[in-house]
């Protein structure tokens, strides 16, 4: 069995990294979201963005400062998503290792390896791997947490970071912390404590809305003007 996990994690990084090294082009979405990087600085990205777009703030400094250092390019913009693919992918086998038996193991790491998008977005410059990576980190470290290891601080710490870094991030971290609340109920000890490790999650999102997410919220009114998802959905009638 270790034969395959071994072929299934150099299957999955060779495929990321073959789609990385063929420098597609861009298209419009990434496009739209690059743009942004060419005339601007740090400060200036935490204002409403062109062409309605919306990425955490982390990301955002990431990619300016990976083109800043290597050039205004498809390989340097991408290089962010790209390793946090890679990553992810290392991420996703530790935590599939904490929580499922080897066999259960083996057929998740086979499923996720053969998914297109996380494989997709790790050559699109895109927040979505970013998001992965944040994802597998939390439940990782939540899972330590509920195991009675040492997880509970660094789980405190990434909730609190990730949400600059990776917007859904804060539901992943919220459902970590229901469940840990849950199992915990008739600790008060430990109940507190999972109460406290909440808390820099929730002071960093409110701060993370205040300084970014209410200017971004101004960019995304163009995709409302323009009707942008109107045909995606069943009408309201």
């Amino acid at each position: 069995m270790t034969g395959w996990i071994l072929a299934l994690l150099f299957g999955t990084l060779a495929w990321r990294t073959l789609r990385y090294a063929l420098v597609f082009p861009m298209w419009g979405d990434e496009g739209m979201l690059a743009v942004n990087f060419h005339a601007r600085g740090f400060l200036e990205l935490l204002g409403p963005l062109d062409y309605g777009q919306v990425a955490p703030p982390g990301f955002l400094w990431l990619e300016l400062a990976a083109s800043k250092l290597l050039g205004f390019s498809e390989p340097a913009l991408r290089l962010v998503p790209y390793l946090a693919a890679v990553a992810a992918v290392l991420l996703f086998w530790l935590a599939c290792r904490k929580l499922l038996d080897r066999r259960s193991a083996l057929m998740a790491l086979a499923v996720f390896a053969a998914s297109f998008y996380p494989v997709r977005y790790a050559a699109e410059v895109k927040p979505y791997s970013l998001d992965l990576l944040v994802a597998a980190g939390l439940l990782l470290l939540g899972w330590r947490a509920l195991e009675g290891r040492r997880g509970l601080v660094g789980f405190a710490l990434l909730a609190a970071l990730g949400v600059w870094l990776s917007y859904p991030s804060v539901f992943v971290a919220g459902g970590v912390l229901a469940v840990l609340a849950w199992t915990r109920r008739r600790d008060r000890t430990a109940l507190v404590r999972t109460v406290l490790a909440g808390t820099p999650l929730v002071l960093s999102f409110a701060a993370m809305l205040l300084v970014v997410g209410r200017t971004q919220a101004e960019s995304g009114s163009f995709l409302l003007e323009h009707s942008h998802w109107e045909r995606a959905f069943p009408p309201l009638a």
